[in-house]
């Protein structure tokens, strides 16, 4: 997964070398990139947690609001560390830039929402050869519903060739309901899922203005 993740993350900064470059080359044309108000994006390091996570967001009428809408799916096939799950987040983006600037670069803040569901298998188990299938002999269960929201402050640019960069960085407040046996480990193991308290957040996507 952590070599998947590597070979997509230089993927895409080659690719932003090749945009910014060919940006320069066609900066003399008409800039019709106001016109475009919806964003593609992928955020890759959600893979390391063995998340996949796709976000799209939408210019208001005047392109100083973007609603963006994000959503992921956890998965982790394990016999003795199981995990499954999804999350829902919704971003309400005020750009304090001037997006009509051909140099397209928009800064923003933003507050958050977010749920996440997760549910998790974990113990020990021993395989039996007569029925050829496993079971636990030490089994613990949990169901983890996260709340969060707070506040982020963030950085996109937007190239010639419509590819986007986006940056952002915050943090708010999050509540966990556990329910079941949680055994617990690290809250960044977790994706801080069965974390209730402060919570900082970072974001970097690479995406696509149509």
């Amino acid at each position: 997964m952590k070599k998947i993740t590597t070979i997509i993350l230089t993927t895409f900064l080659w690719t932003l070398c090749v945009a910014q470059n060919n940006g320069d080359v066609t900066s003399n044309k008409k800039d019709k990139s106001n016109d475009r108000k919806n964003f593609f994006y992928l955020n890759p390091f959600p893979f390391l947690t063995n998340t996949f996570q796709i976000n799209y967001e939408r210019f208001l009428p005047n392109n100083k609001i973007g609603l963006l809408f994000s959503g992921g799916y956890t998965l982790v096939d394990c016999y003795e560390d199981g995990k499954k799950g999804g999350s829902g987040e919704i971003h309400l983006r005020f750009y304090l830039t001037d997006t009509e600037n051909k140099t397209r670069r928009l800064f923003y803040f933003s507050p958050y929402l977010k749920y996440q569901y997760i549910e998790t298998i974990s113990g020990y188990y021993l395989w039996d050869y007569d029925k050829n299938e496993y079971y636990f002999i030490d089994k613990h269960e949990s169901y983890v519903s996260s709340y969060s929201g707070g506040l982020l402050i963030g950085l996109k640019w937007i190239f010639q060739t419509q590819l986007t960069f986006d940056l952002y960085i915050g943090g708010g407040i999050q509540y966990s309901d556990i329910k079941g046996e949680h055994r617990g480990s690290s809250g960044l193991g977790d994706y801080y899922g069965n974390y209730t308290g402060p919570l900082p957040k970072l974001g970097i996507q690479f995406g696509y203005n149509f």
